[in-house]
């Protein structure tokens, strides 16, 4: 019976933090793991930085998560690199992606590859290899709107078992209230699952200090976060709570050496 529910239930590689990404259908309020979100706020890039994300989700070892990305400007956008890992020993997931955004006047387009690979003791492994697209719409100066489109032709896993990966579809967009309040929010669909809405606001209090909160519909999540900034250095301490399963506590830090190149 057992075998019989593995070999009939689609993988699904660990979803990222909704605290991550959050400034992606934004220009002032956009960093390192925007990219991951969507490749289309690459096209903004302009100085090259790096960022680390670990946490520890419902406070068990066993579910901890660690990614790392980085962005490199290019003369006509930037490209963006992620890998995540997610699991332990008996059981693990990876994700390797990168990404190139451009401009194009008043729209920005992206497009990235993803590789996944999963491992469970006892089974063996598969890996599966992704398409994902993205384009983001600055409609004025304050407000900016997008799609997001991954595995849009599907693409099978290989190894272990063969299932489809299922495609999955989100729009956002964000409204750059001034230089220091940023309120977005993201749709998404994924092929044979209820709608996931995430709504977020994002504060700096001043140049030093700034704030996060939100809620993700997917897993019922509010998040809370606050952070320090320096002028190369960004340290941001997470929280979010499942009514069910708990607290997962989660921690960042971003490092953006150097001036930004003028666009």
């Amino acid at each position: 019976m057992l075998l019989t529910i593995f070999n009939s239930s689609p993988a699904q590689i660990a979803r990222p933090s909704p605290i991550l990404g959050t400034g992606a259908y934004s220009i002032l309020f956009a960093d390192v793991f925007s990219g991951s979100a969507n490749q289309a706020s690459l096209a903004k890039t302009r100085r090259f930085s790096a960022g680390l994300y670990t946490e520890r989700k419902y406070l068990l070892r066993e579910l901890s998560e660690h990614r790392l990305a980085m962005t490199i400007p290019l003369q006509w956008g930037g490209i963006g690199i992620d890998i995540g890992h997610a699991g332990f020993s008996d059981y693990s997931e990876t994700s390797t992606g990168i990404g190139y955004g451009k401009e194009l006047g008043p729209v920005d387009i992206g497009i990235g590859f993803r590789y996944r690979h999963l491992r469970i003791g006892g089974y063996g492994t598969a890996y599966a290899l992704g398409l994902e697209l993205g384009t983001i719409w600055h409609l004025s100066e304050s407000v900016h709107a997008g799609i997001h489109i991954s595995n849009p032709a599907g693409g099978k896993w290989i190894g272990m078992f063969r299932q489809q990966q299922p495609s999955r579809y989100t729009a956002g967009i964000g409204y750059e209230v001034s230089r220091q309040v940023l309120i977005s929010t993201v749709i998404s669909k994924e092929e044979d699952r209820p709608v996931e809405w995430h709504a977020g606001v994002d504060y700096n209090l001043t140049n030093r200090f700034f704030f996060k909160a939100g809620i993700n519909t997917w897993s019922a999540t509010p998040y809370l976060g606050g952070g320090w900034g320096w002028p190369h250095w960004r340290i941001l301490v997470s929280g979010s709570y499942h009514q069910v399963l708990g607290v997962t506590p989660g921690c960042a830090v971003i490092f953006q050496p150097g001036k930004e190149q003028q666009p």
